[in-house]
């Protein structure tokens, strides 16, 4: 499996095979030594290679660290009566790395408005609200083909992870923040990649759920 993963890395990133050996020996290794305390981190990641794309070189989206494992899952649930809302959430995994999450406006968002065939006007009205999130549902960092040479010195450490939810009501605004520890184990191998693809497929369940119970789509 690790020489075909080779190939397609070398072949789609345009890395030295040697290159690519070494981080794979490296993230493998850490992989296999994954035996932190369950009690102490909140998450388990893995990073993996975007290899879709023809112009990794460029972008900003190489490297995906994504949640393979959720020790200590997180849902949030906002419950209130608004003529608007707008919920954003963002994290930060605090390393010498630099990496891409931009704010993300999270399903739910919108404003409510009616119309009023007598005067022929519309108007804002109020709605009942109750959403559901998972936070870990959102945490997919973005590293750069640039910085291929340094995602090894993650490789088997805990990191903090800090994050906020802010969520406003028109001129109220809120915001719940968070700071956890979470473990960075390697390159993902095949279980880590089917269990993050199984954590996808639950989150558009989740989000499929939503809509229909809101008449979307």
């Amino acid at each position: 499996m690790e020489q075909a993963v080779m190939r397609k890395l070398t072949h789609a990133l345009k890395i030295k095979p040697i290159f690519i050996l070494t981080l794979l020996t490296v993230g493998i290794c850490f992989a296999q030594t994954d035996s932190l305390s369950e009690d102490s981190i909140a998450a388990k990641f893995c990073f993996y290679a975007d290899t879709s794309r023809e112009d990794t070189q460029t972008i900003e989206s190489v490297w995906n660290l994504s949640v393979y494992e959720q020790i200590i899952p997180l849902t949030i649930t906002i419950q209130t009566e608004s003529y608007d809302f707008m919920p954003m959430i963002s994290a930060e995994l605090i390393s010498n790395i630099k990496h891409r999450l931009s704010g993300i406006v999270l399903e739910g968002s919108g404003a409510c408005y009616g119309y009023n065939p007598h005067t022929r006007k519309g108007y804002s009205c109020k709605s009942n609200r109750k959403n559901e999130y998972f936070i870990y549902d959102y945490f997919n960092f973005l590293y750069a083909y640039t910085d291929s040479a340094k995602i090894p010195e993650l490789f088997g450490k805990v990191l903090p992870l800090e994050w906020s939810l802010d969520f406003s009501m028109g001129k109220q605004k809120q915001t719940l923040s968070g700071k956890h520890y979470v473990y960075v184990s390697g390159f993902c191998n095949k279980e880590q990649r089917a269990r993050i693809k199984g954590l996808k497929k639950e989150k558009e369940e989740r989000i499929q759920e939503w809509e229909r119970e809101r008449g979307i789509n």
